[in-house]
């Protein structure tokens, strides 16, 4: 550890630009996916630096998640208790889902849940298109539909 102040820069982004800190940590956000050679150096309040060894630092391209859900039973009537889960709906990995959000084409007002599965009663015999929302904790969303046909 250095005493007094020191400052961190980080040498390695796509357009030459060194991204700098007073604090013990630097970052930058790459805008491009690609493999970057990358140091960085520690310059002390005295402007003594050290320069780490060169490492490669592959970024990749950010990917949205992936909704699907099954609902239960499919043959439901008036006033049943209709399942819907989405425990099949994914993320890249080091990601985690943190809503689902479902609109169940009735009228009724959205649900958003913290679980992938939640239940709603529908009041009218038709066909309703179920639509759900995952939203995860980057803030990026996906969303799947599904027919739900009511039976009288």
């Amino acid at each position: 550890m250095i005493a007094g102040s020191s400052s961190l820069a980080f040498h390695g982004t796509p357009d030459g630009t060194t991204a700098s800190s007073g604090s013990p940590t630097v970052s930058h956000l790459y805008g491009v996916a690609a493999t970057y050679s990358v140091t960085l150096t520690c310059t002390d309040d005295r402007g003594l630096s050290a320069t780490s060894a060169a490492t490669s630092l592959t970024v990749v391209a950010a990917t949205n998640p992936v909704a699907s859900f099954v609902v239960s039973p499919t043959n439901a009537r008036v006033g049943d208790t209709v399942s819907f889960n989405a425990s099949a709906s994914s993320v890249p990995p080091g990601r985690q889902i943190q809503s689902w959000r479902w609109d169940f084409g009735d009228g009724s007002a959205s649900v958003t849940t913290t679980g992938p599965t939640t239940t709603h009663v529908f009041t009218v015999n038709k066909t309703y298109t179920v639509v759900l929302t995952v939203t995860d904790d980057i803030g990026r969303t996906a969303t799947a539909t599904l027919t739900v046909t009511i039976n009288p």
